[in-house]
């Protein structure tokens, strides 16, 4: 069994795929994702889950590879809680320099660091219905123009029933992101103080990202009950409330001839997922 572990180990750092924006292209986008998950003991386990993201809109571009590794505890058979940390590498573009104050590392791309910590309730109504909800909060490093902390909340239901063949579970899931603490904006209320300077800088906190995602996984080799596949469409879209600071502010910013003009330094970043996932478990 420590072979299998081994070699399990080492598909998921070869489906590692190779290292633009903060935000990806609107259009679909492709998702390739790796899930490895051991079990230590009865109450401790990690876990790391790689993705890579592709524009197909634009003949596969590349926008993003991320890993992230988890460690959890488990309180009981329905709670758990759990750290984790996440390494991000973006397509390093110029205006990083100026927003981030960061030059490209030495694979010439943006790194991106994310610390979290969550709690999991995982509810079975019955033999056949399971929902699980977690909440994350997370922190970056270093701070984003949209946020430095984002809190996460997630609603699964998923169907299970011992004869659907390749024991296939369908599956839906609601996403809700909390922006905080991002970079500092002028918003149209901004005021200018005797040394002209802005004394109406803020970041646009608030309820601001709403992801739905539904699918179904399966195991294509039912004599191996560790692994599986899962696969997924999934929209995203981003929105502004009456109670939080909006996200799509018109600030003045430098336009592509390098002449200021009130342009929408934070447009909404709405995208479709195609997404495809491996997923072995311990």
């Amino acid at each position: 069994m420590r072979i299998v572990k081994a070699l399990s180990l080492l598909m998921s750092l070869l489906f590692i795929l190779e290292i633009k924006a903060q935000d990806l292209e609107e259009g679909s986008n492709l998702w390739t994702s790796n899930y490895v998950f051991v079990r230590l003991n009865s109450r401790l386990s990690i876990d790391n889950f790689s993705l890579s993201s592709f524009n197909l809109q634009r003949g596969g571009q590349f926008g993003f590879f991320q890993n992230e590794t988890g460690f959890n505890y488990d309180l009981n058979r329905s709670n758990r809680v759990f750290l984790t940390y996440s390494n991000a590498q973006y397509n390093f573009r110029e205006i990083y320099s100026d927003l981030y104050e960061k030059e490209p590392n030495i694979f010439d791309r943006f790194t991106v660091h994310r610390f979290g910590i969550g709690y999991q309730h995982r509810h079975r109504f019955n033999r056949n219905w399971r929902m699980t909800n977690k909440l994350v909060a997370q922190y970056y490093i270093p701070t984003l123009e949209k946020y430095r902390f984002r809190w996460m909340y997630v609603n699964t239901f998923e169907y299970r029933h011992r004869k659907l063949p390749l024991d296939l579970r369908p599956f839906t899931q609601l996403y809700l992101y909390y922006y905080s603490g991002g970079l500092e904006f002028e918003y149209p209320s901004a005021q200018v103080n005797e040394d002209g300077e802005l004394i109406d800088l803020a970041s646009p906190n608030g309820l601001h990202r709403f992801r739905w995602r539904g699918g179904f996984s399966f195991k294509p080799v039912p004599a191996w009950d560790f692994l599986s596949v899962k696969a997924y469409f999934a929209l995203q879209r981003e929105f502004n409330t009456p109670w939080g600071r909006d996200l799509n502010v018109r600030a003045p910013l430098e336009n592509d001839d390098g002449d200021m003009e009130e342009i929408t330094g934070l447009p909404f970043n709405n995208f479709r997922i195609w997404g495809l996932q491996l997923n072995l478990v311990f």
